[in-house]
């Protein structure tokens, strides 16, 4: 490493963190057994959803264009079984995930 910046070889990299706001803000079943998501996506753009229980089954998924702004999803859950499941929102290259469980 060159630290006074003499060697020929020397060169500044400036290194930035990419950060996007939470998107999905309220993850839960209602009492007739469908999954509500509460999202706020910060960028328009092809979204995917899905939902997996913890053996990694997948239960369910949701795909199509979100826009900017609130949102409210919902998923028929009704035949899937009691327990915990996993939700992964994709947008954009960025992912997000919460735990919810269905009782």
């Amino acid at each position: 490493m060159d630290l006074d910046g003499s060697e020929a070889y020397s060169q500044s990299i400036e290194l930035t963190q990419i950060q996007q706001e939470q998107s999905l803000r309220k993850v839960f079943f209602d009492e007739s057994g469908i999954l509500q998501l509460g999202i706020y996506p910060t960028t328009d753009g092809f979204t995917r959803i899905t939902c997996t229980d913890m053996q990694g089954r997948v239960a369910g998924i949701w795909t199509g264009d979100l826009k900017t702004g609130a949102s409210t999803l919902t998923i028929d859950a009704t035949g899937w079984a009691a327990g915990m499941y996993v939700v992964q929102m994709m947008q954009n290259g960025y992912s997000q995930t919460a735990k919810v469980i269905k009782y």
